[in-house]
């Protein structure tokens, strides 16, 4: 019985080691794509290291790549027959019938490679793996036979060796023990000449279990010994103790049981006291045997000590047991407590995490929806300063900064009214409502704001213009407000809103339908909660409290609101309120109906001679506020959005472009990444105008190649100039691109790379004043003329002006984030320390003294 074991455990060990054979059988084919190879080789490395799960991972991710690209190249199916046969190697002894598909899987590939060492290799993999597969001796002998051939074929003389081994076993379950004893002979003759210790041993061990079974216990001792005395050198405990094991039995069998009972010892030493109840009754039966004609009352002694001392063993074994059970059971419930308290830690955090977050956005959100209003503010009241002796201009800029005023005060209104509402602090005034002069009048209020940006309002009534409800006049108008104002924001240029209202038995409908981007399902839920900006259109600025506010005002109404949307397909925005209706007897036409349209004065110039520009702003006043202060100078295009933009920017030809960050569709950002992708776009100018004044925001704004940031409130003044400034540039570079056409290289990407060298080095000595154009030539290791034929040809500047472009950039980045007390020390930091030349020069490229900037707030 022993002897089968050790059969099955040497037949386990030659196993693994011919896998790792046929795996090495054939040299692996190199990868020419960098990632794969990456992949392929950490894969590897994980197996390796007996992460088998995460190996197996990573080899199915190349699969699904290859199987994507499958471009029918020689190359793509030796990938392929790779990854199957590492996923077979992989399985093998965790899933035989994987094992066993993968084998297959590699074998068809490799026929599609036409390499016949690759194919070899594929089909010793399946029949290793058909090892493994349980099955009849005939069958493993005939799977042996096959092996034998495609080794030969691969001339690999260990892979032979294994497959010598796996014939000799199954033979001898066939009971030809002999004959299978000839093939053990081929493996040892085959090891010991190519000097494979591990294998040696092992062939030797199972030639002797050969012996053993034929009861030839003579030669199984002779081979016994050979494999153990190899195990020493090996160092390898499990060989050592396992041929000592087999030895002792050789002896026992042959009667000498002095010699049995040392390789017993030896055993029994090599093991140490957690090996002494395994150790076999024959031990005690060949000692007793060994002292029988001196002691036979010794050992009949030591029979009933050595008894009592297993009883004792075993009551210190069962009850060390117990303890450990114990302890285990005790460290599984403390580890289950604490992976709670660790779980709830974790949402705990994550709640805070995702409260910061809805805090800082709610923040930004306050500070973008007042800078904008604020800076129309600032620039319509500057407009009437500057026209003040015309009447009508002055009139028109002082109501559109009364408009903006109130726009302030209605955000700070709104908060008040949430909090108010919360306490029930909020009265309830009632007074008489003609429904349908009401709503039109809310609804067309809109008007011109719809107007601004090409969209068609349509008002659908179901109502007679006589009916008549009592109710929060106030309140009602806020909700609707809230709804139209967002129907807008959210439209695109050229769609439609549509305004629906009707009376069903005692409850008031009132729909509000835009063609905006839409809510997805899982956002309808959470856009009614306070604070909260839905994901799809967190770029369109607002406080995220309207919709909230809507909400309390129409629960205190005893009505409802609702939503229903789908992405992509637009919103409608539900109202119902029970009431009571009633008509009056006369009803006089909505005079709030009539608007007065007044067409402002435009400065005409010939628009040959402007630049054409393109501003893309969604909010149609701050639009139409730039529009105004450059369409003296600029011929002015507008978009209200990025997608809007891309499609002018697709038709016309624009000098410079200014954008908005926070938009709807795509924002800023997106729109700055898809117009790089434009060749005729790559060297226009590009500037943000926003109030997202965040260091982490520029610096996305920079990596993205805008050439200049402003953050809102500005002067009008300032943008004036950087404009200015940024064409002047376009049309220095492009004048010397025309007047040097044999300098210009065809190598960009090479020049952006100097370029991005040249800014590294200036950054580093900025502060240097003393730093001239030839240091710089000399750290980058070019010459003066090469140095300004890049840096011309990149940027339109003279070197010396170029390095002065950069102290002026960083001097306005300091001063914007107040990071020094005094304009000296920025001086000092960029280099500049001259007060009157700094001073001159950042006015010329900004347009705004520096220190009215360290007065300005932001």
């Amino acid at each position: 019985m022993n002897a089968i074991k050790q059969i099955i455990f040497f037949l386990l060990l030659n196993v693994v080691f011919f896998e790792s054979l046929c795996a090495q059988a054939i040299p692996s084919k190199t990868d020419t794509t960098f990632d794969y190879n990456k992949q392929f080789e950490l894969a590897k490395l994980l197996h390796k290291k007996g992460k088998v799960d995460e190996a197996v991972k990573i080899h199915y991710q190349i699969l699904d790549y290859l199987l994507k690209h499958n471009n029918g190249s020689k190359t793509y199916y030796t990938k392929l027959t790779e990854n199957y046969q590492s996923l077979t190697n992989l399985y093998v002894f965790e899933n035989d019938s994987l094992a066993l598909l993968y084998a297959n899987k590699a074998i068809a590939a490799a026929n599609k490679t036409g390499d016949t060492a690759l194919m070899e290799r594929s089909y010793s993999f399946k029949y290793f793996s058909l090892y493994n597969v349980p099955g009849s001796a005939h069958r493993l002998n005939a799977l042996a036979d096959t092996c034998i051939k495609y080794s030969l074929i691969a001339g690999n003389e260990k892979m032979l060796g294994e497959a010598y081994m796996h014939k000799c076993n199954a033979l001898v379950e066939l009971g030809k023990p002999e004959k299978g004893n000839s093939y053990c002979l081929k493996a040892e003759a085959l090891f010991s000449q190519i000097d494979t210790s591990y294998f040696l041993a092992a062939v030797l061990g199972n030639i002797a279990n050969v012996f053993v079974k034929s009861n030839q216990y003579e030669k199984a001792l002779d081979y016994h010994l050979k494999a153990f005395n190899i195990s020493k050198k090996l160092d390898n405990l499990s060989y050592l103790v396992t041929d000592a094991r087999n030895i002792a039995e050789d002896y026992y069998k042959l009667g000498n049981y002095k010699k049995s009972s040392e390789y017993y010892k030896i055993v029994t030493d090599s093991l140490e006291a957690s090996y002494q109840a395994k150790l076999d009754k024959r031990f005690t039966d060949s000692e007793a045997r060994f002292n029988a004609e001196q002691k036979d009352k010794e050992i009949a002694l030591q029979k009933l000590e050595i008894a009592e001392k297993n009883k004792l063993r075993d009551r210190i074994i069962f009850g060390g047991l117990l303890v450990l059970m114990l302890i285990i059971g005790l460290f599984q419930w403390y580890l289950t407590k604490h992976k709670k308290k660790k779980q709830q830690a974790e949402q705990e955090l994550q709640r805070e995490q995702e409260l910061n977050a809805m805090r800082k956005r709610f923040l930004e959100n306050i500070a973008h929806e007042i800078r904008t209003p604020i800076t129309l503010i600032n620039g319509h009241l500057e407009l009437a300063m500057e026209n003040v002796s015309d009447a009508a201009n002055v009139q028109k800029h002082i109501k559109t900064a009364l408009s903006n005023s109130r726009k302030v005060l209605s955000n700070a209104n709104e908060i008040l009214d949430l909090l108010k509402l919360e306490n029930k602090d909020l009265p309830m005034v009632t007074s008489e409502i003609l429904l349908d002069s009401f709503f039109k009048r809310i609804f067309f209020s809109f008007a011109s704001l719809a107007e601004l940006k090409k969209i068609e309002l349509k008002y659908v009534s179901g109502l007679e213009p006589n009916m008549a409800i009592k109710s929060d006049k106030d309140r009602i108008e806020k909700i609707l407000n809230n709804f139209i104002s967002n129907a807008v924001k959210f439209s695109p240029s050229g769609s439609k809103i549509v305004f629906e209202a009707a009376v069903h038995g005692n409850q008031l409908t009132v729909k509000v339908t835009d063609s905006g981007p839409g809510i997805s399902k899982g956002e309808q839920k959470k856009i009614f909660n306070r604070f909260y900006q839905s994901s799809e259109t967190s770029n369109v600025g607002g406080m995220g409290i309207g919709l909230s506010l809507a909400n309390e005002l129409a629960k205190s109404l005893d009505g409802k609101i609702s939503v229903e949307s789908e992405s992509g397909k637009g919103a409608t925005f539900i109202f119902f309120m029970p009431v009571e209706i009633y008509k009056v007897r006369e009803v006089s036409g909505d005079k709030s109906l009539k608007t007065n349209e007044k067409k402002t004065n435009q400065v005409v110039i010939n628009p040959h001679e402007k630049p054409k520009i393109l501003i893309v702003e969604d909010n149609p006043k701050m639009n139409a506020y730039l529009h105004e202060i450059l369409e003296p100078y600029y011929n002015c295009d507008t978009a209200f959005d990025g997608i809007e933009g891309l499609q002018k920017v697709q038709t016309s030809k624009y000098a410079l472009i200014l954008s908005d960050v926070m938009m709807p569709g795509i924002d800023g950002f997106e729109f700055k990444q898809k117009i790089n992708n434009l060749n005729n776009y790559k060297n226009t100018p590009f500037i943000f105008i926003t109030a997202k004044a965040q260091l982490e925001n520029r610096i996305e704004g920079y990596r993205l190649g805008v050439d200049d940031y402003i953050v809102k409130p500005f002067a009008k003044e300032e943008l004036i100039a950087r404009i200015a400034t940024l064409l002047a540039n376009k049309q220095v570079r492009d004048n010397w691109a025309k007047e040097n056409p044999e300098l210009i290289t065809q190598q960009g990407n090479s020049d952006e790379m100097m370029l991005a060298k040249f800014k590294s080095i200036i950054r580093e000595h900025l502060s240097d004043e003393s730093f001239k154009v030839s240091d710089l030539a000399k750290k980058a290791g070019y010459s003066t003329r090469q140095l300004s034929r890049v840096i011309k040809q990149s940027s339109g500047l003279t070197p010396l002006q170029f390095i002065l472009e950069m102290r002026l950039q960083k001097a306005y980045v300091y001063l914007t984030e107040k990071r020094f007390a005094t304009i000296a020390e920025v001086r000092n930091r960029v280099g500049m320390p001259g007060a009157a030349h700094f001073n001159k020069k950042f006015y010329e490229r900004f347009g705004i003294k520096p220190s009215d900037m360290l007065q300005k707030r932001y």
